[in-house]
Order: structure tokens, then C-alpha cells, then sequence
């Protein structure tokens, strides 16, 4: 039986933590966004919903610049249907090509300094220039990718909220 998420998820909330504890200025900024969500949702009586958690801009950048630089899921392998080319290179039908997620997420004509933490890079951005694939793409797109981000959007909470 497959689990979806099982192993990526608490990859990325491990790495998350590695690269906040390398980034002082990000770990204190994420920490005072969700201080402050805490601290608004108790003056007001309210619980916290899923949207909250989603809600906060620099914990989805955290989140964000994290799966770009753990590359948690390594590539995905397709199976050509037909002759293609791509960028000059002929692919038979048939054929299977790996598309390495690492080479797109960490080269420098994609991500100015690729091997910094640097969340503040996703501010104003989107991500949709076709070099941001963490979940895959197209039809492919993982199914799990909100969940992920919520679980994971869950776990800083608590953690800069919770924790010292």
C-alpha cells in the first residue's frame, strides 16, 4: 500500500527547520507573522482554520524556498508516446527521459545565488515560469500538493509558536 506524503512531507518540515536554523533574519520574520496570527485568533476567541495557516505570505515563501532547495522529490520519469525533440535532442518514441528537478531548482540562469535560503526571493512571485516544479506539472501535477503545503504550514506554526 502506498502512502502519499509519507516520507516528503516530513522531509520538508525537517529540512525547514535546517534551513531556518542557517537563516536567523527568516526564522525571526516567520516567527513574528505567526506570533502574530496566534495572538489576534486568541484576543478574538477564535480557533485556528486551515485557511489561517495557508493565509500567511512568508510561511508560504519558507515553505516555497524550501521545496526548491531540498528538492524532496528528485525528478519524474516519462515515456516518450511519440518522436519528440526537446531543446535539439531527438527522444524515440518509446524511450523514457528523467526530468532532474535538482538541475532546474538550483541553476543559476533560473534563481539568482541558487544555493542560498533566501524566502524573500518568492515575494511577488508566483512561481510559474516553468522552473518551480517540486510537485511535477501538467496532468501530472501531485494531487497532495495543498495538503502538503497546509501540513506543513501547520507544523511551522507550532513550531516558532511553540517552541524555543
Amino acid at each position: 500500500m502506498m502512502i502519499p506524503g509519507e516520507d516528503s512531507v516530513p522531509v520538508l518540515m525537517t529540512l525547514a527547520v535546517k534551513y531556518l536554523s542557517d537563516c536567523p533574519a527568516a526564522l525571526q520574520q516567520l516567527t513574528k507573522e505567526n506570533m502574530k496570527l496566534k495572538n489576534l485568533k486568541a484576543q478574538l476567541g477564535e480557533t485556528m482554520c486551515w485557511t489561517d495557516y495557508l493565509s500567511l505570505p512568508f510561511t508560504q515563501t519558507v515553505i516555497t524556498e524550501t521545496l526548491r532547495m531540498g528538492n524532496i522529490i528528485t525528478g519524474v520519469m516519462r515515456k516518450a508516446m511519440k518522436d519528440t525533440e526537446i531543446k535539439g535532442y531527438f527522444i524515440p518514441k518509446g524511450w523514457c527521459a528523467f526530468a532532474y528537478f535538482r538541475s532546474v531548482h538550483l541553476d543559476e540562469n533560473n534563481y539568482e545565488w541558487p544555493y542560498r535560503f533566501d524566502p524573500w526571493r518568492w515575494q511577488d512571485k508566483d512561481g510559474s515560469n516553468g522552473s518551480f516544479t517540486p510537485f511535477g506539472g501538467g496532468q501530472r501535477l501531485c494531487p497532495g500538493l495543498d495538503l502538503a503545503r497546509l501540513e506543513a504550514s501547520i507544523f511551522l506554526h507550532h513550531f516558532v509558536t511553540q517552541f524555543r
